[in-house]
């Protein structure tokens, strides 16, 4: 014997305000009107903390990002300059603007591995900054 779910029909919506309007009539109306007070409460407060929680989030990663792409660049700048890798990148026209390459492969890179680690915390933590893997 399997239960099906009761539809949501006329009778069914009658059953429930005759039930809502009894419960509010009796004796106990004060503590159930006082519980859905505290339930809203609840509710709009778990709200704000969850847009709290994403500003948070987002000014994290942005600082996040932002140091590691300071510190990464520094680091590869470094040796782009490093015994004057710079000519021979010049002379080789294998690579157009090599410095606009090396910052925008930092920036894809850094995106690439926040997202990768976003997304082993959070399934929807893919996207950081507007940005994807995919780009």
């Amino acid at each position: 014997m399997s239960a099906q779910p009761t539809p949501f029909n006329r009778q069914a919506a009658r059953r429930f305000l005759s039930a809502v309007r009894d419960l509010l009539s009796s004796e106990v109306r004060p503590k159930v009107i006082a519980l859905l007070i505290l339930l809203a409460m609840f509710a709009l407060s778990v709200n704000g903390l969850n847009v709290v929680n994403s500003y948070i989030g987002r000014d994290l990663m942005t600082a996040i990002v932002a140091h590691d792409m300071a510190g990464l660049t520094k680091r590869v700048t470094a040796r782009y300059l490093d015994r004057r890798n710079y000519l021979r990148l010049r002379e080789s026209d294998q690579i157009d603007n090599p410095d606009q390459r090396i910052a925008e492969d930092i920036r894809s890179f850094n995106y690439s591995v926040i997202c990768a680690h976003l997304s082993e915390f959070d399934p929807g933590g893919r996207v950081v900054l507007g940005r994807s893997v995919d780009d």
